[in-house]
């Protein structure tokens, strides 16, 4: 199946001659009248192909006569990027003073130093065949005019598991402004932007002879070797959502000349909603310094003043790019020139760097939220094991103890606990908690032991000349062991032996005048030291 290129509607055209009659005494071969010499001019232009450059080397080109007569051409000679002569635009490319009543065959002798540019990428561009062209021309006679040939770049292009090559398939076609009309060439090139053909086809020259085409390189041959006249229909094509389309006349193949121009319209959207959300993004972090000029489709330069008329542009325009460079000016006042599209991207995504700075913040927060409330808890509670939680990714791990639950807020994002979870208080009653809400509320106990008695084994001594402790009683050590001590000497072996931090409420005392006191917090403790 032949594989055709995405293009827009040009021609690859070399005005060949202008023939202008100078009337001058050039040295002419002997026999011949000054009146008879023509100026000859022949200019390039090209059809426009799906790549970056297409670069062909031009060595020469000649003119062949009736009689079998050459004249080499004085040829601009050198490496022309074809891409840079599409949409009527043309070159110089060879002239000379000729002396001949008419034209039989144009040769065109193309180099080797021939590439193409694909993504960036450079490619040989080989030639395929022999790198002499014979244009057919079959001109009667000459007139002061400029002539003109189709190189059908597009067409010429084939690619396949071992790269790129050329087969120039180039076409004479007349005066330049005259109407030179569509041949099959023009249409194949015109819809083979959104269709394939499907092969094989056959072609019929001007005396009606048939030539089957099989496949791509098939085809090339016969369109430069042959004067094709049409396609023998029906053909088949093939679209972009691979469906075969039969097609009926040449009437029917003209109908999808226009294929592309659709495509293009959508592209200009698309290239403005690109533009817009681009600005939209970039908003967020940076303001745009105006003026801020675009290329439309026209090739002309567009302006923005302010916001409103770049507004306008979007709505309205069909941009193409945008000229660089342009400056912005981020949030702290810094003015920053940017100078590639690629840069601006860069920037306008900084509105999602920061949700995803955002995001993993909120998400660390949340798992600190998380173990501080259990921290918190387990201050006046024993978590009762085994626990369950949610993982950021939503799988349920069960937990066993306390440093297997600490290992766990260490290595992996804890989103969520699994409720009810059972806690147990020093004096063995079971609380359970059935939310956030309720493990923080038991977690507010922390605020009460904060007022633990400073030093246990003082405020002893400084009540022992009013109040003597009623035995027993029960303390604490820094590790939430539990002592008893049934006199005061015991008391005060547990002060010097262990890390004693609290007591055990509640615990009753003895005034001088036999009153006792019931104390439950180190509070009233301090409220007997002032009465004392």
């Amino acid at each position: 199946m032949m594989t055709f290129y995405r293009m827009s509607k040009t021609v690859f055209a070399l005005v060949l001659f202008a023939f202008v009659w100078v009337g001058c005494t050039n040295d002419l071969p002997d026999g011949n009248d000054p009146a008879d010499a023509f100026d000859f001019r022949l200019y390039l232009t090209d059809c426009p192909f799906e790549a970056e450059e297409v670069n062909v080397e031009i060595l020469g080109v000649s003119i062949k006569d009736s009689a079998g007569t050459i004249q080499e051409l004085m040829t601009n000679a050198g490496v022309y990027d074809l891409l840079e002569f599409t949409d009527g635009i043309d070159t110089l490319l060879a002239f000379g003073n000729l002396d001949i009543d008419n034209v039989k065959h144009l040769y065109f002798e193309i180099g080797d130093q021939n590439s193409i540019v694909v993504d960036g990428e450079v490619f040989p561009l080989q030639v395929k065949g022999d790198p002499t062209i014979k244009v057919n021309v079959n001109l009667d006679k000459l007139e002061d005019a400029d002539y003109l040939v189709d190189f059908y770049a597009c067409t010429s292009i084939i690619k396949n598991n071992n790269g790129y090559f050329i087969k120039p398939v180039i076409k004479f076609k007349g005066k330049k402004n005259g109407n030179n009309g569509d041949g099959l060439e023009d249409l194949l090139e015109d819809f083979e932007t959104c269709y394939e053909l499907v092969f094989p086809i056959t072609l019929l020259d001007e005396a009606g002879e048939s030539y089957e085409a099989t496949d791509e390189e098939s085809l090339i041959d016969i369109l430069t070797q042959q004067d094709i006249e049409t396609v023998e229909f029906p053909i088949q094509l093939l679209n972009e959502d691979d469906e075969i389309i039969e097609i009926a006349s040449e009437e029917a193949l003209e109908e999808l000349e226009d294929c592309d121009e659709d495509e293009e319209d959508e592209d200009d959207e698309d290239e403005n909603e690109e533009f817009e959300e681009l600005f939209e993004d970039l908003e967020d972090c940076y303001a745009l310094t105006y003026p801020i000029s675009f290329i439309d489709a026209d090739s002309m330069t567009v302006t923005a003043n302010n916001e409103n008329q770049l507004e306008e542009l979007l709505e309205d325009a069909e941009l193409v790019s945008i000229l660089f460079p342009i400056e912005i000016t981020n949030n702290d006042g810094e003015l920053i020139e940017v100078q590639n599209l690629d840069d601006l991207e860069e920037y306008a995504e900084c509105d999602e760097d920061d949700d995803e700075d955002d995001d993993e913040e909120d998400d660390d927060e949340e798992e600190d939220e998380l173990e501080e409330l259990i921290e918190d808890v387990q201050e006046c509670y024993s978590v009762t094991y085994p626990i369950s939680l949610v993982t950021e990714d939503s799988i349920t791990i069960t937990i066993n103890s306390t440093g297997e639950l600490e290992s766990i807020f260490d290595s992996i994002l804890v989103e969520s606990f699994v409720y009810p979870i059972e806690l147990v208080d020093d004096m063995g009653g079971v609380l359970l908690v059935n939310s956030d809400d309720e493990l923080e509320e038991a977690g507010e106990c922390e605020d009460d032991e904060d007022d633990e008695c400073e030093d246990v084994e003082e405020i002893i001594e400084d009540l022992e000349d009013c109040y003597t402790v009623s035995f027993p009683v029960n303390v604490v050590d820094e590790d939430g062991v539990e002592f008893t001590a049934n006199n005061i000497n015991q008391l005060e072996d547990l002060f010097e032996d262990q890390e004693i931090e609290d007591f055990v409420f509640p615990v009753e005392l003895i005034s001088n005048d036999g009153e006792v006191f019931t104390i439950n917090d180190c509070d009233t403790f301090s409220e007997l030291d002032d009465d004392c």
